[in-house]
This record gives structure tokens, sequence and C-alpha cells, in this order.
């Protein structure tokens, strides 16, 4: 039976899915590509166009399949050319992206305009199934808290496949929810529909099969010979997304994700590394991204969903199952692997639509409600970098790194801020895969020691202003082999931030920052550039011995001993007794 809603209901629905959009929409064009947004949507292309599903492989192919539609109608698109003997996916990613036949922004933000559209349409889900559940005044509850929550905006104008992904899961479990209440051939083709569309989306969705078998075998009516059927419509729905023929790659990739499970991600937090992370890591995530209205409201909403004895089982037990999935996950790299958990706390706060409470409790629901929009606007476009307060966004880079405030989105924020400041060139460590080159930022190459996924573009020092600005992962050393690599840059303040994933601190003049610089040139093989930097200290400090005497190291591994015994000479003229010995038996080796 179709639902109808009275016209001032149907007024606020489209009045707040439109804010929505609007939101997502109008803060696209200051973000450039995050971390894997090239990746995604060179292997949604590379799907369609060459049935190339061993690209990306730890990822099934729907959210890609989604995002490159619009690349479709654009005929002169040059297919990703993939190397064999290239490990990367991101080489060939950055060359589809920025070296093709269309604008790489108009490629990106015509795929990303997909996401929001799954979004949008995912706050209509959330409102009509809130409404089923309580009534069309939890359907607006549910639907506020939608439509300006960071998490979530964050990631729905993104190409990647977190928003997807939860998308499905949640209209999945909204039409087995159904199924539960009905059991139907009817009901039974949705629901397997819908779970073969989650499956093919990510693998985190794998989590509902056993969930579902659970609540199979607690039903009392027999509904095993309709969820087998919907076994057989999800898996049949996975193997048409591949093409039937291409249908093994699904499980190829199961394999290559558990592996990569198996060893685990390098996790940050607050000043520690860890191979695998922490049991309290995504606990502690959810407790300062989550806006602090929302934390508030769902003691509460427990306390109605438990006294109502409404039909929630389902939607309350699946995030609770999906958050301690995620508890022993050993990929602990950033809160948008929670994002599945969001919509099911929006539909439950749904309860507090129609509840008899006494005034100052009421007054208190309506007050987090109204204040809620500020956690969005207030954020607005920077929604990956939003904080709850319990942890501003301005401090958050002391605490956590990675997609949860840095996944390499603000060079167009960069660009914006040295034209602003008259700075022609910086010391850029971008942790990203993004060109800044095509964003027409000039710039000198800062090594993270781990063989930069990024191009090594050279540029000439910056001059007058010397400007580092480098990410937050990359300030952090992650993914670093070192993890003290760019410690000693901890001792300076931060003069500002680009959209709080890049930090930028002011070194014009700073002889102890340049022989830093040139020590982490040296270590990462970059001699010219090391030579440069040392060549810098000096100019400010003729006397400095350590200077002279990394100058002669460097010139040493640039084939130049003439120079190096000159520089050595000089360290050891203006060094203290006790460095003196080390460098009289360097010269001692021969080197003359």
């Amino acid at each position: 039976m179709k639902k109808s809603y009275p016209p001032h209901v149907k007024f606020i629905l489209i009045l707040l899915i439109t804010l929505f959009f609007l939101q997502g929409f109008l803060s696209i064009r200051f973000k450039s590509p995050t971390f894997d947004e090239p990746v995604h949507l060179s292997a949604g292309y590379l799907y369609w166009k060459a049935h190339r599903f061993d690209y990306n492989i730890i990822h099934p192919p729907l959210a890609n399949l989604l995002n490159a539609l619009p690349l479709l109608f654009h005929k002169k698109l040059k297919l990703p050319v993939l190397n064999k003997k290239e490990q990367s996916e991101w080489i060939p990613a950055e060359e589809f992206l920025y070296h093709n036949n269309m604008n790489a922004d108009k490629m990106l933000n015509q795929s990303r305009l997909v996401t929001l559209l799954l979004a949008s349409l995912l706050g209509w889900l959330i409102f009509r199934w809130s409404s089923e559940l309580f009534s069309w005044k939890g359907g607006i509850i549910s639907l506020l808290l939608f439509a300006f929550s960071p998490n979530l905006l964050a990631h729905s104008r993104l190409v990647t496949t977190d928003l997807a992904v939860t998308f499905f899961i949640f209209l999945s479990t909204y039409f087995f929810w159904k199924f539960i209440n009905s059991p139907s051939l009817r009901s039974s083709f949705y629901s397997g529909l819908s779970l073969g569309l989650a499956l093919t989306t990510k693998y985190s969705s794998l989590f509902l099969l056993p969930l579902y078998l659970f609540f199979v075998i607690r039903k009392k009516r027999k509904t095993s010979v309709y969820f087998l059927l919907i076994l057989a419509i999800s898996f049949l729905t996975v193997a048409l997304t591949y093409g039937f023929i291409w249908f093994p790659y699904y499980f190829q990739g199961i394999k290559a994700l558990f592996q990569k499970s198996q060893q685990g991600s390098f996790s940050f937090f607050h000043g520690n590394y860890r191979a695998g992370g922490w049991w309290f890591y995504f606990p502690f995530l959810f407790l300062v991204k989550t806006p602090l209205n929302l934390l508030f409201l769902l003691p509460i909403t427990l306390f109605f969903l438990i006294k109502k004895k409404k039909k929630v089982l389902l939607p309350f037990i699946t995030p609770v199952s999906y958050f301690v999935v995620a508890l022993f996950s050993r990929v602990q790299i950033g809160a948008r692997h929670l994002l599945p958990i969001y919509p099911f706390l929006f539909l439950l706060c749904g309860v507090l639509g129609n509840i008899q409470v006494s005034r100052k409790l009421k007054n208190f629901i309506l007050a987090l409600l109204f204040l809620y929009p500020l956690n969005s606007l207030l954020i607005f476009p920077h929604y990956l970098a939003y904080f709850n307060g319990l942890l501003l966004p301005s401090r958050a880079y002391r605490w956590v790194a990675d997609s949860n405030i840095d996944w390499g989105q603000d060079l167009k924020g960069l660009k914006k801020w040295m034209d602003k400041n008259d700075i022609s060139k910086v010391y850029l460590g971008y942790f990203g895969t993004a060109n800044p080159k095509w964003y027409g930022i000039n710039y000198r190459h800062l090594p993270s020691n781990t063989g930069d996924i990024n191009r090594y573009y050279p540029s000439l020092i910056p001059q007058r202003r010397e400007i580092i600005a480098i990410s937050v992962s990359t300030y952090q050393n992650i993914y670093c082999t070192d993890t003290s690599f760019y410690n000693w840059l901890h001792h300076y303040k931060p003069i500002g931030n680009i959209g709080y994933s890049i930090l930028l601190f002011d070194i014009t003049g700073d002889p102890y920052a340049h022989l830093n610089l040139g020590i982490n040139y040296f270590r990462s093989m970059l001699f010219l550039e090391a030579k440069e930097e040392f060549e810098k200290v000096l100019e400010i400090e003729p006397k400095n011995p350590i200077a002279w005497f990394n100058l002669g190291r460097t010139y040493e591994m640039m084939g130049n001993p003439g120079k190096t015994k000159i520089c050595l000479e000089k360290a050891l003229k203006f060094s203290s007794p006790s460095e003196r010995k080390r460098i009289k038996k360097l010269l001692q080796k021969g080197i003359k």
C-alpha cells in the first residue's frame, strides 16, 4: 500500500533532502581528489570498457560502476594504461585523471554527483522507514539528523565505496525487515536483490549473512525456504554485476582482502603507531566525530525504544553487530569505516517523534534538534575534518590522521592561500594522489621516506617567505619507514592550516629547519636537494659545523671527493673537540 503524507510533511521532506543535496553540491568544487578517488574512478571506467575486474580487486565493482556512468557519455576518453610490471594502482589512475581528453575536475565532479544522488536517496529511505516504524514526525526527526550530518556529507560527494555500501546495507536491512515481518515471494525477491547489491559494493557487507541467518533461525514461522531464495537471488545479483564470466574475481577479492586484513594497517593514535590498531580506536572516533547533539539524544532514544517495545530489533542489532565487527578489525585508518552505523542511529531516533515527556525534557530534545544543523553549517566545506568539540578540528591532528582529517583533499585550498598571500613556491609534503602541478602549485617536494606514491616534481627552492605546507598524515609520519622522520617539525607552531588537513609553517631564515630538511633529503637519496638545503644553512650560519659535515657527506654520495674534503675540513675547523674525532676518521678513510 502506497504511503501518503500530509502536504506540509511532503514540503519538509523535499526541503530537507534539497538542503542536504545543496550542501554536498556546493562543497564539491572546493575539494581536490581524495587519496582513493582516482583509483575508484579509473577502476569503474575499466570495468565498463575493458572488463578488467582484476584492477582494484579488494573492492567489488558496483560503486565504481555507478560512479563511472557519466564518463560513458564522453566517447574520447582514453583507458587507463595498465603495466603488469607496475604494482601500484595509483600511477595509471593519475594518468587517467590528469592526462586524458577531458578536464580532470569535470570528470571527477560529474562522477561525484552519482554518490550525492545515492546519498539523497538514502535520506528519503531513512524518512520512509522511520515513518513506518514510528510516525511522520519521527521520519522528519530522522531525516533532519541525516540532512545535517557532517560525516554523511563528507563521503556523499566522493568517488569511493563508503557511502554506497552505507546506502545498500541500509536498503538491504530495510527489505529484510519487511521480509521478517511478512515472508513472501515478493519480499524475498526485494531482500535478495538488495542484499546482492550490498555484497557487490564492499566486502564489509558480508556481516549481513550471519546476521540474517540468526533472524531466520529465531523466527517461529518457516522462513528457511524463502531465505534460500534470498541467498540465491543475492549471489545471482553479484554474478550479474560481474557479467558471470568474471564472477570468480569476487572470491579472489575476498582472498586478497583477507590477506591484507591479516597484515593489518599501520595505525596512528596520539603519537603512537601500531600495526593492526587498538581496540579503543573506533570507540574514540565515534565519541569525537559524532555530533554532541546526537550523542545526547541516543540514551534518551534507547530508553523509549525499550519502553515502547517497537519492532526495532533488526535495525538495532544491525549497527551494533557492525560496530562489534569493526572493533576486531585490523584495518583502522578512519571513521569512514563506521559510516554504515549512522543511518540506523538516525532511524532509531525517530521514536522521539511521538513520546510523552515532561516539558523540560521536551524542550531539551527540541533544543538539541534545533541546534543540530550547526554541525554541518559551521564546518562547511571541510566535512572530512569534522570533530564535535570534545576534540577541536584545529587540534585533531595531534590525535588522529589519515581519512579522519587528511585524505589529500585540500590542494585547491592551498593554491588559493598561496595566491592570496603572494607565495609563488612552497615546500610541499603532500599525502595524496592528486597532481599538485595540475592545480598550479609550484613546490619543492618533501619526501616521506616511503617511495612516495606521488611522482617527484623538482622545482627551485622557495625564496623570500619559505613556507612548509605539509599534510597531517605526513607530519605525523604515517606510512613512513621511520616514524620520527618529521618529528623535528613538531617543535614548531603552525602559522595556519588549509581545511585542517594541511599544516603551514614559516621557516624563513631558520637554519635548524633547513638543516633538518637537508638531512631528510639526504636520507631519501635526493642529494641535489640535500646539497641546496645545507648550502642554505651556511648562507645563514657560515660556521655551522653540522651543515659543513653533512654537505661533505652529500658531495661524497654525489661522487665529488674534492669538495667532500673541503667541506669536512671546514667542519673540522668549526667543530667542538668531541666532534673532531669523528671527522678526522672520515678524512683518514681516504677522502681526498
